[in-house]
């Protein structure tokens, strides 16, 4: 775990090891230099020191880019104001719509309806005979 000490300069490191888990002299050198090597090409640095510096792509060859930035359209309230009023225009229109096809649906269904109503009479003359017919036979 790692954190940053009260006045700020330094981070401090804490964690359990296991047991003669001990780094070498060499190691801790290493990468104290390869840090210093990265702080070194920074801007801040090359600023300060007034130094030239070069981009880590230069420096390290092809980088992977893992996000990019699209450009997009500037947006002024005229702008807006012309969506604002093309969206009121599409929704007058879809309401339009709605209702032409509530319309056409209610139509249909009233035609349904009355076909329904002429099969089941027809299916109640017909059962209507069948018992006169029962009937005459007893």
């Amino acid at each position: 775990m790692a954190s940053v000490s009260e006045d700020g300069k330094t981070i401090v490191y804490k964690g359990t090891y296991k047991e003669n888990n001990n780094i070498c002299l060499g190691d801790v050198q290493k990468s104290a230099i390869n840090n210093l090597k990265v702080i070194m090409q920074s801007r801040d640095m090359a600023r300060i020191y007034g130094t030239t510096t070069r981009s880590y792509t230069a420096l390290c060859g092809d980088l992977t880019n893992y996000q990019t930035v699209n450009k997009s359209e500037i947006t002024t309230e005229r702008t807006l104001k012309e969506n604002l009023d093309q969206a009121k225009k599409d929704l007058e229109e879809a309401k339009k719509n709605l209702e032409e096809l509530q319309k056409q649906n209610a139509k249909k269904r009233c035609r349904d309806c009355k076909s329904k109503s002429r099969s089941r009479s027809n299916k109640e003359r017909s059962s209507g005979k069948e018992k006169w017919r029962q009937r005459k036979r007893l």
